[in-house]
């Protein structure tokens, strides 16, 4: 078969698809929303966006964040990669919990666009960290179009160094690190699950991927109206590039993944629910 006559892969070509329906209860709250919450993220309206979501989800201080004294809560520095900033680490836990405490590393929402290492504290503390007890470290990546790819990863994995290392300064167990994220920051808790397992470098014992977002392809019902949160955080090109992979047998399940899994001999992680943390014998110490 000639190149020309090679059928398209499906999972690339564009093809026109209905609108799927919209449960009523949900198209009530999405009414409410506004037409401007329904418009994609472009570089004219990113600065309004910024401020409508700091608006909405404002910065607390680190004294709100102690909740009257219910946590610790403190704001650390980790070097970043040569030449580029360094980052914020906002580290808390339980008050008045002693010895090493397992740690949930975790990585905020926003689109890759926007959000930060303090909004989005208060929820895993009150659902997380007071029941179950671990300490939660928050990181303060770089967003996308400022920084590109793989500058926010790179930052989470620069966090998770630091953590590791003055794990007895925190107060916390290196060997029981969970790494974490919602939307945007499950997707890098993914990448950076591989990247630190790559670099042999601190060995989380599982992940924590809420609604993560892992598919640069955006040939769903929903994605096409989140492209723009990507721009800047994937490297040109990369688009699309799940799909060639598969092509070319790289794909799980592809003859080329089984062969090079075989050769990497890499056992795989686990995965563990945040009452993992604290009552898991995998996590025992």
């Amino acid at each position: 078969m000639r190149e020309g006559d090679r059928p398209p892969d499906p999972g690339l070509a564009a093809k026109p698809r209905p609108t799927p329906p919209i449960d009523p209860e949900l198209g009530v709250a999405l009414e409410a929303l506004g037409d401007e919450a329904r418009q994609p993220y472009t570089p004219g309206n990113l600065a309004s966006r910024r401020r409508r979501d700091a608006t909405a989800r404002p910065r607390p201080t680190l004294r709100e964040l102690r909740a009257d004294g219910r946590f610790e809560v403190v704001e650390l520095r980790a070097p970043g990669a040569p030449g580029t900033r360094d980052v914020t680490l906002v580290s808390a836990r339980p008050a008045g919990i002693a010895g090493p405490l397992p740690v949930l590393y975790y990585m905020h929402g926003g689109g890759m666009i926007t959000g930060n290492a303090r909004s989005v504290l208060p929820r895993p503390l009150r659902a997380w960290s007071e029941p179950l007890q671990p300490a939660v470290v928050s990181v303060e990546y770089g967003p996308a179009p400022e920084a590109t790819y793989p500058g926010p990863v790179e930052d989470c994995c620069a966090g998770l160094v630091r953590v590791a290392a003055h794990a007895a300064a925190l107060g916390i167990d290196a060997e029981r690190i969970v790494i974490g994220g919602k939307s945007a920051g499950g997707g890098l808790a993914a990448a950076l699950a591989l990247l630190t397992r790559d670099r042999n470098g601190p060995a989380p014992i599982g992940q924590l991927l809420v609604c993560p977002m892992l598919d640069d392809r955006n040939d769903t019902f929903s994605g096409p109206g989140r492209r723009p949160r990507w721009a800047g955080a994937v490297p040109d090109g990369r688009r699309g590039a799940a799909t060639r992979l598969r092509r070319r047998g790289h794909g799980a399940g592809g003859p080329r993944f089984a062969r090079r899994a075989a050769r990497c001999g890499r056992r795989p992680r686990r995965e563990a629910s945040p009452a993992a943390l604290v009552s898991s014998r995998a996590v025992a110490r």
